[in-house]
């Protein structure tokens, strides 16, 4: 199954991409109702993931984009946990990226947890974004390296 960028683009694009010349040049393309059409062997094969950039719509700004590309966070499979069935917390999320889970929660988290959860109070998600597969993009806690300073026991 060929999967093409141009459609599952958000609206919100033609705004993230105004600097962006080759992204410009591709939405441009897409008016013109052009395709292009990379054969690349190399490209990791995609599966049916909801995007967040599909879950966010219209609440996808600059600032939002930038959060997420800061937290490495592309699609919502990675806030779902091993188990298939729940969702992680904002406090869950800054500690697996090791940020600080101090101050409010971001209001484009707060928009997916209103999106795909079913009870906020237990974190369980609606039917329709259970996974049946297994979810491989769940996100781990990386280990910490261990120092060759002779000095520290670890």
């Amino acid at each position: 199954m060929e999967e093409n960028w141009h459609k599952i683009a958000p609206k919100v694009c033609s705004n993230l991409w105004k600097n962006n010349l080759a992204c410009q040049t591709m939405l441009k393309a897409k008016d013109l109702q052009m395709l292009f059409d990379f054969n690349n062997t190399n490209i990791e094969e995609k599966n049916e993931e909801l995007r967040i950039a599909e879950v966010l719509e219209n609440k996808l700004t600059l600032q939002t984009a930038l959060a997420l590309k800061r937290l490495n966070l592309t699609s919502i499979n990675q806030l779902i946990n091993k188990a298939e069935d729940k969702m992680i917390s904002w406090h869950q999320l800054k500690l697996l990226r090791k940020e600080s889970s101090k101050g409010r929660t971001a209001s484009w988290f707060k928009k997916i947890e209103e999106t795909i959860l079913e009870n906020k109070n237990n974190r369980q998600l609606k039917p329709e974004y259970v996974l049946l597969s297994g979810n491989r993009k769940a996100l781990q806690t990386p280990l910490d390296s261990c120092s060759r300073d002779n000095r520290k026991r670890e």
